[in-house]
């Protein structure tokens, strides 16, 4: 699994991805990124309330119609919060 994100109508959704064959995507331990001015970002946990860790979008749910890489910062950020915790070497431009 990779970390990816996607524009949905429910604003940017990042994640853990496994791709379908059915063309779905399945973002693991999803968050919605809410960007704060131009270098600051914050996480909300999508599913917080619930027992699932993992949401399925279908092609038609992604906005521009593919998923994209978060820049090193934001999958850092992502990392410390579900992942390995291992952080890759990056610009340090973004405060989160």
């Amino acid at each position: 699994m990779t970390i990816k994100a996607a524009f949905t109508s429910q604003g940017i959704l990042v994640g853990h991805v496994t791709e379908n064959m059915d063309g779905s995507v399945d973002f693991e331990n999803p968050v919605i990124a809410i960007p704060q001015g131009t270098q600051n970002i914050a996480f909300l946990p999508l599913l917080g309330l619930m027992e699932e860790k993992r949401v399925k979008l279908k092609p038609e749910e992604i906005n521009y119609g593919e998923l994209f890489t978060p820049a090193v910062d934001v999958r850092n950020h992502y990392n410390k919060m579900f992942g390995s915790g291992i952080i890759e070497a990056g610009s340090n431009s973004l405060q989160l």
